[in-house]
């Protein structure tokens, strides 16, 4: 059973995936992201006092997320913070176009 997480934002409720999400990084107390796997796609969020707790409580409530049953599909990511936006972006890399045939 897919199970997901709800982010509750100024501009309403978003939901991850929980099988998607790599990792969790804060970088500042106003930009955090989450790393979503098997991809080059990273969940961007921003608002305030992202430093106070803010990973923990998503690693939370993966597992509360993990833990229920089927019935619960939803897990809420209670913060007492701020998410202004939740959004997606690409992280950009580069590939090189080999030129030389090696068979």
């Amino acid at each position: 059973m897919l199970k997901y997480l709800e982010f509750e934002t100024g501009k309403g409720k978003e939901l991850i995936a929980c099988d998607a999400i790599l990792n969790v990084k804060t970088l500042t107390s106003s930009l955090a992201y989450i790393q979503l796997k098997g991809s080059n796609y990273r969940i961007k969020v921003t608002g305030g006092s992202l430093t106070s707790g803010f990973s923990e409580l998503v690693n939370q409530a993966l597992f509360v997320a993990a833990t229920t049953n089927w019935m619960k599909p939803i897990a809420k990511v209670v913060f007492e913070g701020d998410y202004s936006d939740i959004t997606i972006e690409g992280s950009f890399f580069f590939s090189y176009l080999c030129t030389k045939d090696y068979r």
